[in-house]
């Protein structure tokens, strides 16, 4: 459950501020979910920009997929995923316009500007009920003022 990197990126589309954004980069696997779900704390006055998720490891059981969401919005940032051998070193990317989702184009609550949290919350990752084993990379993205806190990279 410990972070993997922790790193400034060059900047994003959303604006032409002189800074680097932060992302945080969180290796999740599926052993560490509780009861199909993954939860990381994202205190008050953070904006998150956006998510980027890829699957390491495959994962198995039924048919696995995965959300990203927080507590208002289930799928705010990523609509379901399959997270299935096919998927291996495939990157979803909540930034943009777009995702498929059961075969229709939606656009996700999240994709344009991220979410600026006035109040304490977290960025949760659901498994599909039948997941099993697997492993995935997820990286939050936060505006360069919004450095990550020690509960976050915990």
């Amino acid at each position: 459950m410990a972070i993997k990197e922790v790193y400034r990126q060059g900047k994003t589309e959303f604006d032409g501020r002189a800074y680097s954004d932060v992302a945080v980069r969180k290796e999740i696997k599926f052993s560490d979910a509780t009861a199909n779900v993954y939860r990381i704390p994202i205190e008050k006055g953070r904006w998150v920009l956006g998510v980027r998720l890829r699957v390491k490891t495959a994962f198995a059981g039924g048919t696995p997929t995965v959300t990203v969401g927080d507590s208002v919005t289930a799928d705010g940032y990523v609509k379901t995923v399959d997270i299935t051998t096919t998927t291996i070193n495939a990157v979803v990317d909540s930034r943009q316009l777009s995702q498929e989702a059961a075969g229709t184009t939606t656009m996700n609550v999240y994709s344009q500007g991220g979410k600026y949290y006035a109040a304490s919350d977290q960025i949760i990752v659901t498994f599909a009920a039948g997941a099993t084993a697997g492993v995935l990379i997820l990286e939050i993205i936060l505006d360069g003022y919004s450095e990550p806190t020690a509960d976050m990279i915990a």
